[in-house]
């Protein structure tokens, strides 16, 4: 009984070592599993830690550069309310009013205009591309009208009244026009790679962009927008802002002189485009820039740059014979 014993406790020693050593392996095993892991999930430079490796370390043909692949693959999409009221000449009056309300959608290829372009290769298609064209305007609003100006000679009965003051036309075209999609873009002070290439990398937005804005010094809250980190491809969407719209106005004044017979009259003209000299904002200042601590260091950043042309007056004399 005693050597049935030692050889009992004998066997089940030799038991629990072989359980040891296979539980230390699958231990040793599940731990270089997890490190393994986690170097592909952070797709670090093991010879630069914290360096983002390059695309090529995931082509999936290894050795070969670029293949371009053509497809189908963009849809866009447009919806629109149109309304038009148009009035004939009547008592010396015609005019007509068109007005636009619209949503135009499409995918965009990175580098490429609306429907061209590469597809991204990591971030979902739609994700990525998907949102407002950028020649989409919500409101379109434009009014037209042609006004022959009451004769002066029916209050002054006079031969030199009726020639020089009688018969102008008064004419204009109103445009009222919303905003274009702006992308809200950014670089970095010191430069560095966040990103070791792919599909590219956009802004964080962290705020609602649009608060308080609408001004010279700042059309769009710039605080809404944050550096992303290493990795981070960003939140924003394909576009993230409006740039300024159009409110123009367009006038003319125009009087027929005849001479002796209908045949022959000279034909004055004095054009005005932006009429009231209204300032027209432009563009605007989209690119942020950060330090290494995500402080924005851009000052112009959701400011307006440029502005449209101001009052600009022209006059003619047209002799027709």
């Amino acid at each position: 009984m005693v050597t049935t014993t030692s050889a009992t406790s004998a066997t089940a020693s030799t038991a629990a070592a072989t359980n040891s050593t296979a539980a230390s392996q699958l231990a040793g095993n599940f731990d270089e599993f997890l490190q393994l892991l986690t170097t592909q999930l952070q797709n670090q430079d093991p010879t630069s830690p914290g360096k983002p490796l390059p695309d090529n370390f995931f082509r999936p043909y290894p050795g070969y550069n670029n293949i371009t692949l053509t497809d189908s693959a963009f849809s866009s999409n447009y919806n629109a309310l149109l309304v038009s009221v148009n009035r004939r000449l009547s008592n010396g009056l015609q005019f007509g009013v068109s007005y636009t309300y619209s949503k135009y959608m499409d995918f965009t290829g990175n580098g490429g205009t609306s429907g061209s372009g590469t597809l991204p290769i990591y971030v979902p298609l739609r994700q990525w591309s998907y949102g407002y064209d950028a020649s989409d305007q919500t409101h379109n609003f434009v009014f037209n009208y042609t006004y022959q100006l009451p004769k002066v000679s029916k209050l002054l009965p006079n031969p030199a009244v009726r020639f020089i003051a009688d018969d102008w036309q008064l004419s204009g075209i109103t445009q009222l026009v919303t905003g274009i999609p702006q992308a809200v873009t950014f670089t970095t002070t010191d430069s560095v790679d966040l990103t070791g290439g792919g599909d590219g990398q956009r802004v964080n937005v962290v705020g609602n962009g649009s608060l308080n804005g609408n001004t010279f010094y700042q059309w769009f809250n710039p605080a809404a927008f944050a550096r992303p980190g290493k990795s981070d491809i960003g939140n924003a969407g394909k576009y993230n802002v409006r740039g300024p719209g159009v409110s123009n106005w367009d006038m003319a004044l125009s009087k027929r002189f005849p001479i002796h017979d209908e045949k022959r009259s000279l034909m004055f003209r004095w054009e005005a485009y932006n009429v009231f000299n209204h300032t027209q904002y432009n563009a605007i200042d989209v690119v942020a820039k950060f330090d290494p601590s995500g402080k924005q260091t851009n000052p112009t950043f959701g400011q307006v740059t440029t502005t449209r042309l101001p009052r600009v007056m022209q006059g003619s004399l047209r002799f027709t014979f």
